[in-house]
């Protein structure tokens, strides 16, 4: 467990390109859009204050009893092979996954500025995988992250195919929709993890 009180640390946001191969990505898109057993539903909300709603599936939960996918190896092969991916990348700090959600927006549908972490807390992150696999600066769709008080963006991250975005859970961001350049539903995958308690914090 976390403690309050233990040191704060710095809040990190890395972007990585080239981590998931094409072959990964390619499959991973054709079952979240294609297979027909990916649980999509609309009117998923950033966070219980949020007036947006958009596409979102559940993938995996270790806990939650009313999700069947309680290992990785009970999802996709795609899925686990992403996150083996990002753990390499992550190596020595690990992590323990608390659910994994697919995102999509199409046009008109945005997620509004949001805190994955709600409370102070430390060691907590997200790794976000964008899994469309072609995208152009036209489309929009870009991730905002902002500084803590929401008034200014500190940097836009365009959704390019397989590129991860690893984050303090507690950093304002903001997932905008594509233009209508982008006829179809910009697609995300996200890891919500917690530091391992003894694990060191993450250093790029």
């Amino acid at each position: 467990m976390f403690k309050k009180s233990q040191k704060r640390e710095d809040r990190p946001l890395q972007i990585v390109d080239d981590l998931i191969s094409d072959a990964t990505l390619d499959a991973c898109f054709a079952w979240c859009m294609g297979s027909g057993e990916t649980p999509w539903r609309f009117g998923d909300q950033a966070d219980a204050k949020s007036n947006h709603r958009f596409w979102g599936a559940s993938i995996f939960s270790p806990d939650d009893p009313r999700y069947t996918n309680h290992t990785l190896s009970d999802t996709h092969p795609s899925i686990a092979e992403i996150w083996n991916q990002i753990a390499l990348y992550l190596g020595p700090s690990q992590f323990e996954i608390r659910d994994v959600w697919l995102n999509g927006l199409t046009f008109g549908l945005e997620s509004g500025i949001h805190r994955d972490r709600q409370d102070n807390e430390e060691g907590w992150y997200t790794a976000m995988v964008y899994l469309n696999t072609h995208w152009r600066a036209e489309f929009g769709g870009e991730t905002m992250f902002y500084n803590q008080e929401k008034t200014d963006v500190q940097k836009a991250v365009i959704p390019a195919p397989g590129r991860m975005v690893f984050f303090d859970a507690r950093i304002p961001h903001w997932g905008r929709a594509p233009t209508k350049d982008f006829p179809f539903v910009r697609l995300t995958l996200a890891f919500h993890l917690s530091r391992n308690g003894n694990s060191p914090i993450p250093k790029f």
